[in-house]
């Protein structure tokens, strides 16, 4: 189940173009899962064997995130204006795996293995200042934005009674340049960088042996990986004969 809503509120002022905003917004998200499964694995070689698996897998999670953006612009000189915005977001999630063998005994899935089990506790606290200007006439527009985007996760593992924290802290930029032309053709570029920061189960120093043919272990000395893009267009357009032309061009 997932339920989410967002508040926006937002007000002109006195000067033109300027503006001041606040936005709210809340997500929760609920999910239960229950499988079995059954696997017979045979290995040959030296020392043959066959692995059988035959299991009840039980899994829930429970997440809460809750956010607030707060955003200012107004007219530094004549066209050109300057912007700055916040933004703080808090997450929360609390995830449970069971895996329970099954017992030729009692014909039931009653031995908890503790080996592929887990149970997490995750907490992520996100802080992100901006700056910006903006100039716009009627040939060209240019706008320039960059930010801090600083991360701190805190983990706990509650069955193994792990904890580890990892902080993140990543400049953030983004920019579009738009010159138009008298023969009402137009050049366009954006350009921006995103970042992708690893998973939990990417960072917790835990052995994770949920595939025995794939056991996996997390690092929490990872670092947080990085893309950035350029795009660049032209395009012309006559709206009187309904026809035109446009080129466009992306690199990551």
């Amino acid at each position: 189940s997932n339920f989410s809503n967002n508040l926006s509120v937002s007000r002109r002022l006195k000067t033109k173009g300027a503006y001041v905003s606040l936005r709210l917004r809340q997500d929760h998200s609920n999910s239960d899962n229950n499988s079995l499964f059954n696997s017979n694995r045979e290995i040959f070689g030296d020392n043959p064997n066959v692995e059988i698996q035959n299991q009840n897998i039980q899994s829930n999670s429970h997440r809460d995130e809750y956010g607030v953006t707060g955003s200012y612009r107004n007219l530094l000189l004549s066209n050109l204006f300057y912007s700055f915005s916040y933004e703080y977001s808090n997450e929360s999630e609390k995830s449970e795996r069971r895996v329970l063998d099954f017992d030729e005994n009692t014909g039931e899935y009653s031995n908890i293995n503790e080996n592929l089990s887990n149970a997490f506790s995750i907490r992520s606290n996100k802080h992100i200042p901006k700056a910006g200007i903006r100039f716009d006439d009627d040939t060209l527009t240019i706008s320039l934005n960059a930010g801090l985007n600083r991360t701190e996760l805190r983990t706990n593992n509650l069955i193994q009674d792990i904890n580890f924290e990892n902080d993140f802290n990543i400049f953030a930029y983004n920019g579009y340049i738009a010159y138009r032309f008298k023969n009402k053709a137009r050049l366009s570029s954006w350009f921006r960088n995103s970042t992708q920061i690893p998973g939990v189960s990417q960072l917790q120093p835990v052995t994770i042996q949920t595939n025995p043919l794939n056991i996996t272990t997390g690092n929490p000395d990872l670092e947080a990986s990085f893309l950035h893009n350029f795009s660049l267009s032209y395009r012309k357009y006559d709206y009187k004969t309904r026809s035109g032309f446009g080129i466009y061009s992306n690199f990551t």
